[in-house]
C-alpha cells in the first residue's frame, strides 16, 4: 500500500519535471535514455540524401556520401548480428567528422 503510494507520488513529480523540461528546453531527459535508437531512424533519410545527391550530382564530396552508403549498407546487412552494434558505432563516428558535408 505504502509502495504504491510512493509510486504514484514519484510518477507525478516526474511528469510534471518532464513537463517542465518539454517547456523550457523542448524536450525532456528521456530522450537521452534511448538516444541511439531514435538516431537510427535518421539513417534512412541520410541514405536517402546521399543517393539523390550522388545521382543529381549536387556539390558534395561524392567519396564522403558513398563512404557513408557502404556502411549504412554494412548496418543493414548486419541486422540481428552481434556486428550491427559496432557498424552503426562506426557509422555515426563518421557522419560526426564528416557533418559537414551533410549539412545542407
Amino acid at each position: 500500500m505504502i509502495e504504491t503510494i510512493y509510486s504514484n507520488i514519484k510518477e507525478f513529480i516526474d511528469s510534471i519535471k518532464y513537463a517542465y523540461q518539454r517547456v523550457v528546453r523542448g524536450y525532456d531527459d528521456r530522450i537521452f535514455w534511448d538516444f541511439e535508437e531514435y538516431l537510427q531512424y535518421m539513417i534512412p533519410v541520410v541514405k536517402k540524401f546521399c543517393e539523390f545527391s550522388i545521382k543529381e550530382n549536387i556539390l558534395c564530396d561524392n567519396k564522403i556520401l558513398e563512404e557513408a552508403l557502404s556502411l549504412i549498407k554494412k548496418i543493414e546487412d548486419s541486422e540481428r548480428t552481434s556486428k550491427n552494434l559496432s557498424y552503426r558505432y562506426e557509422f555515426w563516428k563518421f557522419f560526426g567528422e564528416n557533418i559537414g558535408t551533410f549539412w545542407n
